[in-house]
């Protein structure tokens, strides 16, 4: 995978020294990736204040070693500072690539007669409008953890009883579709900035400066537009800052659990170096409520944000299709993530928002804000820090897992091959075949799985 996904990369290199290393980059992908020129002054303090208090400093983060804090490449365009994402691999491909926007997958169409192996063969994809777009050789279905689920239930592939419920017939029963969806949960806490000193917030409130920046952005000029965030922070529980760490189950606890649970009771294990919380400097407002309003004491406030994200969360939840819509195959699928119902998980997020009181509290960052905007003062005691966490706490939109890639007999999808498993040419190329959610942002882990896809298809 670490191959795949430096396939994948073509970063610039920054003028500036030591705001990156050597290791963890490549510079002949499609997909362009720079250190963001635009760093708030504020969030300089982030980095020198997390070494105070033990971290240490991590400027090769992308090389597989996560630890520590440090300033992370964004995917963009270095000419103009735009996103660079998938559309980029367009540029390659070859006359025979069709794009068809604006068109809904419903099913995977399949042959009547199963192969010699009693695997079902897909034949093509029929569309939302009824159009049947034929398949020579496979089916490659790559519309995400949260879609892919629902096409393979919608097409007869998937738990016989939730088919059943919604009136279509099983062709191959496969309990694990749309079960295990694993996500990254966050918690942030906002600190209003000393009045000399200005964030993003300030496109918000002041429109002149909005325009001013905007016209910037456009002449290809350092502007706050260009800003990304893109300076974060990797740790084991033993590396944070003064958590209590006594809810950390043992990786030797519970050796019945699933193989799923199994994984991240072994991610929990120190002597395996894998990150247990990701934390994020956001210059801005960007709590759980709102900027405050326009006719408030506060507006044309400035104010900063820090996120902490579990990442490895032992509640998993589902998505299964609509049995009570009309036409399930094409209405939004039912989503349950499931958030926070195994007591490690509420008792994480609740220290994660801890620590982030503790950072904001270190210099030199504490030097740069005068109150803490949310949660604010009056949350002190364990109880009012979960209540706190439960009520603000939100999705980091990485969802994945309901197609894994395991064995059938535990739940799996797809094989190694990421071929479905019971079906001889129809693979599932997406975040949803991760089985167990990753000590990362997933963005650069899809575009690895892509990569080794391709050559997988490619060798068949």
């Amino acid at each position: 995978m670490y191959g795949a996904m430096l396939k994948a990369e073509n970063f610039s290199r920054p003028a500036e020294q030591g705001v990156y290393g050597d290791e963890g980059v490549a510079y002949d992908g499609p997909i362009q990736t720079v250190v963001n020129r635009y760093i708030p002054e504020q969030q300089l303090a982030f980095i020198p204040t997390l070494v105070n208090l033990g971290l240490q400093e991590n400027m090769e983060s992308l090389n597989g070693d996560p630890l520590g804090a440090g300033r992370q490449p964004s995917n963009l365009r270095s000419s103009d500072y735009s996103r660079s994402y998938a559309t980029q691999y367009l540029q390659l491909a070859g006359s025979n690539v069709e794009v068809v926007t604006e068109a809904t997958v419903a099913t995977v169409v399949f042959e009547n007669e199963k192969n010699s192996s009693g695997e079902l063969v897909a034949s093509g994809v029929t569309l939302a409008d009824g159009t049947v777009v034929k398949a020579r050789k496979e089916v490659v279905l790559s519309a995400g953890s949260l879609k892919s689920p629902q096409i393979l239930e919608s097409s007869g592939i998937g738990n016989s009883s939730i088919l059943s419920g919604a009136g279509i017939q099983t062709l191959l029963d496969l309990p694990g579709v749309g079960q295990n969806l694993q996500d990254h949960v966050k918690i942030q806490t906002v600190y209003q900035l000393k009045p000399n000193i200005s964030s993003f917030d300030r496109v918000r409130y002041d429109a002149a400066y909005a325009a001013q920046q905007l016209d910037l952005w456009h002449q290809n000029e350092t502007s706050a537009y260009d800003y990304t965030g893109s300076t974060i922070a990797f740790l084991t529980w033993s590396q944070v800052p003064g958590a209590n760490t006594s809810f950390v189950p043992a990786s030797s606890q519970n050796r019945s659990v699933s193989a799923i649970d199994a994984a991240k009771l072994g991610f929990l294990d120190e002597s395996t170096n894998a990150p247990a919380l990701e934390l994020l400097f956001s210059d801005g407002y960007f709590g759980a409520a709102s900027y405050p309003a326009a006719n408030s004491s506060l507006y044309g406030a400035n104010f900063f944000t820090l996120i902490a994200a579990v990442q490895h969360l032992f509640s998993t939840g589902s998505v299964h299709i609509n049995a009570s819509a009309p036409y399930p195959a094409t209405a939004d699928p039912i989503i349950d993530p499931r958030y926070l119902e195994h007591p490690y998980d509420a008792a994480a997020l609740r220290e994660a928002a801890k620590v982030l009181r503790v950072v904001a509290n270190a210099p030199p960052l504490s030097d740069l804000w005068v109150a803490e905007y949310e949660p604010g003062n009056e949350v002190q005691t364990d109880d009012e820090w979960e209540a706190y966490a439960r009520k603000a706490g939100s999705t980091l939109f990485h969802p994945t897992g309901t197609c894994a890639m395991m064995e059938r007999a535990i739940g799996g999808v797809v094989d190694g091959k990421l071929k479905v498993h019971g079906a001889a040419n129809l693979r599932v190329v997406d975040a949803s075949i991760i089985p167990v959610q990753i000590s990362a942002h997933i963005q650069t882990a899809v575009y690895g799985i892509a990569e080794r896809a391709a050559r997988l298809i490619a060798a068949s």
